[in-house]
């Protein structure tokens, strides 16, 4: 394992686990981020366990977050592209063709469809949620 102590991870993603492992390690990932990651890997993989799911019942229709303060936000997508059961197999497209959008905004003198400006507010709560995940706290997104 890449990931700096051996962690069990239980359950219906315990198939998973090397390949994840492997996958940190491809993109970069520490052996302790790997090893945090990997941790709430097993505690996510015991949860579905107790609740009786498996990891193609894990979808990426709705993201709910809770703020410290009380607030909650929900946003509602479609269903998810993801492969299910595989974690690592999601399309592209939708990237490809922000990418698209953006080089014929640039031909053709007009703004895109996603502004710079909120294309930063969702790599501020990426880096959020991995620096929340790498130092196992919550962290304030700014």
């Amino acid at each position: 394992m890449h990931s700096t102590s051996p962690v069990v991870v239980p359950g219906p993603l315990a198939p998973f686990a090397a390949g994840f492992d492997a996958e940190l390690a491809r993109l970069g990932y520490t052996p302790d981020s790997a090893y945090g990651q990997l941790r709430l890997a097993a505690e996510l993989s015991g949860w579905l366990a107790s609740a009786g799911m498996g990891p193609a019942e894990v979808t990426a229709e709705t993201l709910e977050v809770f703020f410290k303060d009380g607030r909650e936000l929900r946003e509602d997508g479609g269903p998810s592209k993801s492969g299910g059961a595989d974690p690592m197999a999601f399309s592209h497209d939708a990237h490809r063709a922000l990418i698209t959008n953006f080089l014929d905004a640039i031909d053709q003198d007009r703004e895109p469809r996603v502004s710079g400006r909120e294309a930063l507010k969702v790599q501020v709560l990426i880096e959020a949620l991995l620096r929340s995940s790498a130092e196992a706290r919550a962290v304030e997104v700014c």
